[in-house]
C-alpha cells in the first residue's frame, strides 16, 4: 500500500508534458539497451567464432610446416617458425610444441612455460583438435591443441586472446551508446513537440475552466484548428458554454424581473401600510376619541351609579382600543422613520419593545446623524423589526441586544439573543413555510445589494448580521 502511495506521489510530481517526455525517454533507453545488448552479443559471438576459426587455420598451417622440422630435429628452425607466427598474429599470445610423449620442445615464453599450462589442454588420439578456455590477467584465452603428423610428431598449442575482441566490443558499445544519446536527444525533442501539441488543448481547457469559475461565461476554447478528439472536445465544450451563457442570461433576466416585482410588492406593501396607519390614526383613533368624549358627557349627566360605572368601563375600553390602534399604526409605519430617520426609529422601537415585553433590550446606535436613502432605511428597519420579533416570540431569549452603526461606506446591524437557537441550514431546507421570515429578511437585504448572515445553533442563541453598502 505504501509503495503504491509513493508511486502515486512520484507520478503526480510531474505534469503531463514531463510525463510524456519521461515515458518517451524511458522507452528510447529501454529499446536502445536491448538493441545494444543484442548487438554486443551477436558481434562478440561472431568475432569469437572468427577468432577460433582463424586459430584453427593458423594451427593447421604451423603444424604442417613443423612436420619436416620435427622429423629432422631442427629445433632452432621450429622455434623461429612459432616465433614468426606469434609476431605476425596480434591475437596470438603464446605457442609451444610438445613431442609425442608430451615433453616440451619449444615455446614462445620468455620466462618459461607457466605452471600447469603443459597439461591444461591434452590432445586425445582420434580428435582433429582440442579446445579449452581459461581466464588470465589479460582476459579470456582460448587454448587450441593441434596434432602434428596425427600426433606422432607431437602436439602444437596456440593461445588466442580475446583482448582485441573485448576492445572492439567496447568500442562498438561506445559508438552505439553515442548513437543512442543522439537518438534520445532527437526523441526528447520530438516528444517535447508532441507534448506541446497534446498539452496545449488541455491548457486551453484548464484556462477556460478557470475563467468560467470566475464568471467569464463569454470565454471560448480556441481549438477550431484541431480535427481530432481534442477538436471535438473543444467544440463540445464551447457548445456547453453557449448553453450555460444562455441559461445564465435567462437566469439574470428572471432575477431582474423577480427583483423588480419584489421591489414593487414591497413598495406597494409599505405604501399600503402607510395608508392603513394614516387611516387608523386619522379616522379610527379620532372616532374613538369622539366616542370617549361622548361617554364622558353621558357620565356627567347620569344620576344612576350603575350607569356611571358602565360608562366608565366603556371609557376604559375605548381608551385601550385607542392606545392599541396607535401602537398598531406606529408598527405599520413609524412616523419617526419618515420624520427623523433610521436611528431614531430603531431607538424608539427598541424602547417600545422593551416596555411591551418587560425585558431590557440593549442597544447601541452610532454614525447615523444624517439621513440614508429612504429605501435602505425602511428595509433595514423591517429586518431589525423581524429579527427582534423572532427573538421575543420564538427564541424565548432573556437577553437581547441591537447594534446599528454606519461605518464609512457600509451600514451594519447586529441583532443578538441568548435564546434556544436553531439549525439554520435545516430550517432553510425545510421550505418556505418554516423559513418564511428568514427568506423575507434575505430578500429585503438583496433588494438594496446587502447581505444577511444568520449564525445560530440549538441552545447557543442567534445572531443576525445585516450589511448594506452605501457607496
Amino acid at each position: 500500500m505504501k509503495r503504491r502511495q509513493w508511486l502515486r506521489l512520484l507520478f503526480n510530481l510531474a505534469g503531463v508534458k514531463a510525463k510524456i517526455m519521461g515515458i518517451a525517454l524511458a522507452l528510447v533507453f529501454l529499446l536502445a539497451s536491448c538493441l545494444i545488448w543484442q548487438a554486443q552479443a551477436i558481434y562478440a559471438g561472431t568475432m569469437r567464432a572468427n577468432l577460433i576459426s582463424g586459430g584453427y587455420s593458423l594451427a593447421a598451417y604451423v603444424a604442417a610446416r613443423s612436420e619436416g622440422l620435427i622429423l629432422t630435429a631442427n629445433i632452432y628452425a621450429l622455434h623461429e617458425l612459432i616465433a614468426d607466427a606469434k609476431k605476425n598474429n596480434e591475437d596470438l599470445r603464446y605457442v609451444f610444441v610438445t613431442d609425442a610423449r608430451g615433453r616440451l620442445l619449444v615455446d614462445t615464453f620468455a620466462d618459461g612455460l607457466p605452471k600447469g599450462l603443459l597439461s591444461f589442454n591434452p590432445w586425445s588420439p582420434g580428435q582433429p583438435y582440442s579446445l579449452r578456455t581459461f581466464r588470465s590477467e589479460e582476459g579470456i584465452i582460448h587454448d587450441i591443441a593441434y596434432p602434428i603428423l596425427e600426433g606422432d610428431g607431437g602436439v602444437l598449442h596456440l593461445g588466442l586472446s580475446e583482448a582485441r575482441l573485448d576492445h572492439a566490443v567496447a568500442s562498438l558499445k561506445r559508438r552505439l551508446w553515442l548513437i543512442t544519446l543522439l537518438v534520445s536527444a532527437l526523441g526528447v525533442s520530438m516528444a517535447y513537440a508532441l507534448a506541446n501539441m497534446l498539452t496545449r488543448p488541455l491548457q486551453e481547457l484548464v484556462l477556460a475552466t478557470e475563467k468560467i469559475a470566475g464568471g467569464e461565461l463569454h470565454w471560448r476554447v480556441p481549438l477550431d484548428w484541431l480535427r481530432d478528439e481534442f477538436g471535438r472536445l473543444g467544440a463540445a465544450f464551447n457548445s456547453m458554454l453557449d448553453s450555460l451563457q444562455q441559461a445564465d442570461a435567462e437566469k439574470q433576466r428572471l432575477a431582474e424581473v423577480r427583483t423588480h416585482l419584489l421591489q414593487k410588492v414591497i413598495t406597494a406593501q409599505e405604501e399600503e401600510r402607510k395608508r392603513v396607519a394614516r387611516e387608523l390614526h386619522d379616522q379610527t383613533a379620532q372616532a374613538l376619541t369622539t366616542l370617549n368624549l361622548g361617554l364622558s358627557s353621558l357620565a356627567t349627566g347620569s344620576e344612576s351609579e350603575e350607569a356611571a360605572r358602565r360608562i366608565a368601563a366603556l371609557k376604559a375600553t375605548a381608551y385601550r382600543a385607542m392606545e392599541e390602534i396607535k401602537a398598531l399604526s406606529y408598527r405599520l409605519r413609524p412616523s419617526a422613520l419618515d420624520d427623523l430617520g433610521l436611528g431614531a426609529a430603531v431607538e424608539r422601537y427598541v424602547q417600545d419593545c422593551s416596555r411591551q415585553w418587560g425585558k431590557e433590550i440593549g442597544w447601541h446606535i452610532s454614525g447615523l446623524d444624517g439621513r440614508l436613502p429612504g429605501e435602505i432605511e425602511i428595509i433595514a428597519y423591517r429586518i431589525i423589526q423581524e429579527a427582534l420579533n423572532n427573538a421575543a416570540r420564538h427564541a424565548r431569549a432573556e437577553n437581547i441586544s441591537v447594534v446599528l452603526e454606519k461605518r464609512e461606506d457600509q451600514l451594519l446591524a447586529i441583532i443578538e439573543d441568548d435564546g434556544i437557537g436553531f439549525e439554520v441550514e435545516r430550517t432553510v431546507e425545510a421550505g418556505p413555510d418554516a423559513a418564511l421570515g428568514l427568506a423575507g429578511m434575505q430578500e429585503r437585504a438583496e433588494l438594496v445589494g446587502g447581505t444577511l448572515q444568520i449564525e445560530s445553533a440549538p441552545g447557543a442563541g442567534t445572531t443576525v448580521y445585516l450589511r448594506v453598502p452605501l457607496a
